[in-house]
């Protein structure tokens, strides 16, 4: 998220690990777990003022 917005960026997104149907169990859960960690950490960022309109 800070990346995102040093490079000035106009939409910030939370980063996504993509699962796959080849993925065991074990894969999924860990790709899951990944973008769910991604989601916390861009809702409890700070959101400048300058992005809200």
């Amino acid at each position: 998220m800070q990346i995102q917005a040093n490079l000035g960026a106009d939409l910030i997104v939370a980063f996504d690990d993509h699962e796959s149907a080849r993925f065991d169990h074990d894969q999924t859960l860990k790709s899951l777990e990944l973008t769910e960690r991604w989601g916390l950490r861009s809702a409890a960022s700070k959101t400048p003022s300058r992005w809200i309109s």
